[in-house]
């Protein structure tokens, strides 16, 4: 029976991914909250509709399933890195950082935890631990440091030379990943 709980839960996850993928994240939330209805402990569910809900800008719903995730695996990431990206966005910063912190040692090779980590410091005032968090995320991805120049062209008022980059980065990599990134630099 367990072995038929653990196929299904991975069936209902991967069927979750695929609409995140497809654009429906209305259905992958309910499918996801389907699976922890009928198995409040599993944590990839647990963590996926964390990250959906903050998607779909629920911030205090995805609050409850990011912690419930982190419960239930400590050492689990993922569920760290979004909720410190939560409580950034959320305006909660101190708590960003220790949250951010701790995902960094769960996951050293995160980029998006070290480059949320730099601006959660820099809303702190902590402006030397910002700019080693922003370098160690340019070390692991040196395209996200000229994406955040163009940011920086863009907030600043000069969208020539910000929309300049933004093209090469369209041009050299067309597809999605480009467009992730640019959304998040934003968002």
């Amino acid at each position: 029976m367990e072995n038929n709980k653990s196929l299904d839960s991975k069936a209902l996850f991967n069927e979750a991914i695929n609409l995140i993928n497809g654009g429906s994240l209305s259905a992958a939330t309910e499918v996801c909250r389907k699976a922890i209805a009928a198995n409040p402990g599993d944590v990839s569910l647990t963590a996926l509709l964390g990250a959906v809900l903050l998607k779909t800008r629920e911030p205090e719903e995805a609050e409850k399933y990011l912690r419930r995730s982190i419960e239930l695996a400590p050492t689990f990431a993922k569920p760290h890195e979004d909720l410190g990206f939560l409580l950034l966005e959320t305006g909660r910063s101190e708590e960003a950082v220790e949250i951010l912190e701790k995902a960094a040692r769960l996951d050293p090779k995160s980029v998006k935890t070290y480059f949320t980590l730099g601006r959660a410091y820099a809303n702190i005032g902590k402006g030397s631990e910002s700019d080693d968090a922003f370098e160690k995320s340019f070390a692991l991805d040196p395209e996200r440091k000229k994406l955040a120049l163009a940011a920086e062209h863009h907030k600043a008022g000069r969208h020539k030379e910000a929309e300049k980059l933004y093209l090469r980065f369209v041009a050299a990599d067309p597809n999605q990943n480009t467009w992730y990134k640019l959304t998040y630099l934003y968002v």
